[in-house]
């Protein structure tokens, strides 16, 4: 019984946990210290579900510093769908996270709601305390219009210490430690851009970090960007006799060779997962980055990521490159490390030699 008790907790978000606990500590104890009733407004029903009529006779007035913030609340919103991309493995759907979000601001402020954007905050707190489907957001809407109509009494009695305690623990969990090894060799265009958030962040507001940041990461790579652009074949998939491998042997229909031309940055990292995610099914991948002119540090993390997702469906994954320089910022930034140096090929022979080791196998049964 014992067991299926532990088994049971384990299911059981450890937040909640905490937070159960922390409460009960403080309530038996009658501890003086702050509480979130203590912020608590005590509106009335009427007030809160009054529907409002949108004036808009000030609109010309208004209408900058309205497109102003609607344009950092959906940076900041991408921002979190990115964050929970790298923690799930998914890829979400930048189109529709802005529309649902225009659609739901709307709506929120007929009703007299205020308006705001996806919280990375409550995105990898519901990741990491166990949500998995589109449902967890559900629950969350539902408890807080449980709240809003009567049991807000509960949530007053819960102290500011032991919610801030589990926010500090999922503040942690948001870092991507992969950075923390190579900040000192970051580019340092990178590592400017890196320092001005951070501190942009901390002393002022975190939409206003990102906007800047972006903003400088387009000044910095405003070639980059213009090459994309102007490029209708920046990925490509080719014949695998394209690379004059001899492989005979083996079923190259199995093979596909996924060709990226010109510069991998943040402006065209999206574009590379969607145009993957379009690609024939194969059972090994041959990613031939010789052609790359330039990387940046999220061209990186986005190549390392790809990598990883595609091998939790057990295909083989290598990287083909020959050029020196793309090599030395990989090599910097752990990036060869990461994805096994026995995958990392500078030659068609080595590449050759190991697939036939793979497939010799399946194709002499």
């Amino acid at each position: 019984s014992i067991e299926k008790n532990i088994k049971f907790l384990e299911k059981i978000p450890s937040p909640l946990i905490a937070l159960i606990v922390g409460t009960g500590i403080a309530h038996f104890m009658n501890l003086n210290i702050p509480y979130i009733g203590d912020k608590i407004n005590n509106a009335q029903h009427s007030e809160v579900f009054s529907f409002y009529i949108p004036d808009l006779s000030r609109l010309k007035e208004f209408i900058l510093p309205a497109l102003a913030l609607a344009g950092l609340a959906i940076l900041d919103s991408l921002l979190s769908c990115k964050v929970a991309d790298n923690m799930t493995r998914t890829q979400h759907s930048s189109d529709r996270e802005t529309f649902g979000q225009g659609m739901a601001n709307m709506a929120a402020g007929l009703v007299g709601g205020v308006t705001t954007a996806t919280a990375t905050m409550r995105t990898v707190a519901n990741i990491k305390f166990g949500a998995k489907t589109p449902l967890a957001s559900i629950v969350h809407g539902i408890t807080l219009l449980a709240i809003l109509l009567g049991l807000g009494s509960l949530v007053a009695t819960i102290p500011t210490a032991c919610l801030a305690a589990i926010l500090f623990k999922v503040g942690i969990d948001i870092l991507d430690y992969r950075i923390l090894p190579v900040l000192r060799k970051l580019p340092i265009t990178d590592l400017i851009i890196f320092i001005i958030v951070l501190f942009v962040t901390v002393y002022e507001d975190l939409m206003i970090a990102v906007a800047i940041g972006i903003i400088i990461a387009i000044l910095r790579s405003i070639n980059e960007i213009r090459i994309t652009i102007n490029s209708s074949n920046q990925y490509k998939i080719i014949p695998i006799s394209d690379l004059d491998m001899n492989l005979k042997s083996v079923d190259t229909t199995l093979i596909n060779i996924l060709q990226i031309q010109g510069p991998l940055f943040f402006g065209s990292t999206e574009s590379l997962i969607k145009f993957y995610n379009n690609i024939p099914k194969h059972e090994i991948l041959i990613i031939d980055i010789n052609n790359i002119s330039t990387i940046d540090l999220s061209g990186v993390y986005v190549l390392e990521d790809l990598i990883k997702n595609i091998r939790t469906n057990n295909i083989q994954v290598f990287v083909l490159n020959n050029n020196s320089n793309i090599k030395q910022v990989l090599e910097r930034l752990n990036f060869i490390k990461s994805i096994g140096e026995k995958y990392y090929k500078n030659s068609k022979e080595s590449i050759m030699s190991d697939i036939s080791k793979l497939l010799q196998p399946a194709t002499s049964r």
